[in-house]
Parts: structure tokens; C-alpha cells; sequence
């Protein structure tokens, strides 16, 4: 019983840890927008700000393969020891992201980004942010099972680490990043019809 309880707190603290990192990425995220002005990098935006309607197939393409790209990062990431701080950095610039984009959207269109960021920024930065949370709770999984063998604290047993499933789960998140996209230039196109 002791144990199960154990259990339950290391996860609601590892999830307010994950989510204390993503609320300072999106601190310093917000910080870096409003003190210089870079408006053509998506390496800082991440993709989570509106387009134009002559774009969206294009930021659909990039906004996709950048997702995948973050993704299989954290996957790879989560195969060596040192992958539970670098999975700390990742969501840090995961919420930068996001901090960085509504910062941006705010300081160049004013009160007008207030409803764009409502309906369409925040509410895709939570389900993105969701899926990253599952990406780097695997990631965490596998980089300490590797480092618990590297220090000899575990060894290698048939109901261990599976890498085998470690890619299903990698797969199964990049089908749900394909799934959002899809509905992202749905929203995206709305969007642009409205604007008209």
C-alpha cells in the first residue's frame, strides 16, 4: 500500500514539474519576444502563431515536419542516460514556443490577437503541449531504465524496457501530431474565410 501511494506521488510530482517547465519556457519565451524583434523565425515560434491564407499549405508542411522532428528528438533523447535533463530543456523551449508566439502576436496586432490567441493559439499549444507531456513521460522511462543499468541498479529482463513498444508509442504520437495537423489547417482556413 505504501508503495502505491509512493508511486502516485512521483507521478503528480513529475507532472508539476513538467508543467512548472513549461510555464518558464513560456515566461522566457514571452521575455525574448517582447525585447527583440525576430518575426521570421519559426525555430522560435514553433509554429503555434496564425498564418496567412496564401501560406497554409506551406506552414502545414513545415508546422508537421518540425512537430515530428521535436518528437522523435525527445524519442531519441530518451535512449541515452542523460535524457531526463535534456528532456527538462525540451519542454522549457517547447513553452518558450508558446510564451514567444502569443507575445508576438499581441505586441504586433494589440487587442485584436486577444480572440486569434482564444480560439486558435492556446488551445492548440495545450493539445501539442498534452502530447509532448506523453512523449517526455516515455522518454523519462527509457533514459532512467538505461542509466539504472549503467549503474548496475537494474538488469536486463524480459518485462523491462521494450524498445519494441518504445517505437509503437513513438508511432502512435506521430499519427496523433498527423491528426492535429489536419484539424490545425481546418481552423487555419476558418480562420482565412473569416478574415475575407
Amino acid at each position: 500500500m505504501k508503495t502505491i501511494s509512493l508511486v502516485h506521488y512521483r507521478k503528480k510530482q513529475r507532472t508539476g514539474f513538467y508543467i512548472a517547465a513549461v510555464f518558464l519556457g513560456i515566461l522566457i519565451g514571452s521575455a525574448f519576444a517582447s525585447f527583440f524583434s525576430v518575426t521570421d523565425t519559426e525555430w522560435i515560434y514553433q509554429y503555434f502563431r496564425i498564418c496567412s491564407a496564401e501560406t497554409i499549405k506551406e506552414y502545414l508542411i513545415e508546422s508537421i515536419c518540425f512537430s515530428v522532428l521535436y518528437i522523435v528528438t525527445v524519442f531519441v533523447i530518451g535512449l541515452s542516460v542523460f535524457g531526463q535533463a535534456a528532456d527538462f530543456l525540451l519542454l522549457l523551449y517547447r513553452g518558450a514556443g508558446v510564451g514567444a508566439s502569443a507575445a508576438y502576436m499581441y505586441l504586433s496586432t494589440g487587442r485584436n490577437a486577444v480572440v486569434p490567441l482564444l480560439v486558435y493559439v492556446f488551445p492548440k499549444a495545450i493539445i501539442i503541449l498534452c502530447i509532448s507531456f506523453i512523449a517526455i513521460r516515455e522518454s523519462v522511462y527509457a533514459s532512467r531504465y538505461i542509466a539504472d543499468l549503467c549503474i548496475g541498479k537494474s538488469m536486463i529482463t524480459d518485462d523491462g524496457f521494450s524498445l519494441r513498444l518504445y517505437c509503437l508509442r513513438l508511432l502512435v504520437i506521430v499519427i496523433l501530431l498527423f491528426i492535429i495537423s489536419a484539424i490545425d489547417g481546418g481552423v487555419l482556413l476558418l480562420f482565412s474565410f473569416i478574415k475575407q
